[in-house]
């Protein structure tokens, strides 16, 4: 599957849970008004000594890393080459789809998964766990071994820098 295809199904897919989050989350809204919550700097929720272990590279090889945001959502893209993992965080939860294994992590939070592929033609590793009404989604483009491990060392990193 080439890389353009799999952004347009990641895309479609993220669209239509957000498109879901929204109408959840008007609804919630509805009944209570919640606190404003501040979303953070998707690229500052990590250490460069996490990235170095995540994308299995030497201490201080430089990865590059780009912002952008819309509608409320932060993302950040973490890349060395053709690897890349992007981070998104926002202040309504989100949805995934595609065939994965997801295994729950609850040191990130009752209701936080790590997700890996079950397909080789589909190389994708996820994380989705939420904090203090920051929720995050970190899409890393391969599949990763011992059930996403280094994701979710990476994700425990992000998980400790959130504060209320």
């Amino acid at each position: 599957m080439s890389n353009s295809v799999r952004t347009l199904i990641l895309s479609v897919i993220f669209a239509c849970a957000g498109l879901l989050a929204i109408g959840v989350a008007s609804a919630a809204t509805a009944q209570a008004a919640p606190a404003a919550v501040k979303i953070p700097n998707p690229c500052k929720t990590f250490t460069a000594k996490a990235a170095d272990a995540l994308f299995a590279v030497k201490h201080g090889t430089h990865l590059s890393a780009t912002e952008k945001t819309a509608d409320g959502v932060k993302e950040c893209v973490v890349s060395d080459h053709s690897v890349k993992v992007t981070i998104t965080v926002s202040s309504v939860p989100g949805g995934f789809g595609g065939p994965l294994t997801c295994y729950s992590r609850p040191k990130l939070g009752k209701d936080a998964v790590v997700c890996v592929s079950t397909n080789k033609s589909f190389p994708v590793t996820l994380a989705v766990f939420h904090r203090y009404g920051v929720y995050f989604s970190d899409d890393f483009n391969q599949i990763l071994p011992r059930e996403g491990a280094r994701l979710y060392a990476f994700a425990l990193v992000q998980y400790t820098s959130v504060k209320r």
